[in-house]
């Protein structure tokens, strides 16, 4: 896994291994997650454990990021293995990824 400020440990890197158990997305992986995509340079980013309504399984971590050419959005299921999906994907008529 690789370590990241805050302590998370997002992509499999002899470094991180065993520092942490698995666990569902906290509200504190919400806020790792929001910086390194602050961190990439995205226009606009949004992050947040899914909602019932949202496209990601309730309580997933839920991302979308805005860049020039598109977004990426996707859902991370456990941390620090990170089990979950990603797409690119076109702006919505507003502009932004993901609606509220």
């Amino acid at each position: 896994m690789t370590r990241v400020a805050g302590g998370g440990c997002l992509r499999l890197r002899p470094a991180c291994q065993g520092r942490r158990s698995a666990h569902p997305p906290t509200d504190q992986d919400v806020g790792i997650a929001h910086g390194l995509l602050d961190q990439v340079g995205a226009d606009e980013v949004t992050v947040r454990l899914a909602r019932p309504d949202d496209p990601a399984p309730s309580g997933t971590l839920l991302y979308a990021a805005r860049f020039p050419d598109g977004c990426i959005m996707g859902h991370v299921k456990s941390f620090p293995a990170g089990d979950g999906s990603y797409q690119l994907v076109g702006p919505l008529p507003d502009g932004s990824c993901l609606s509220g």
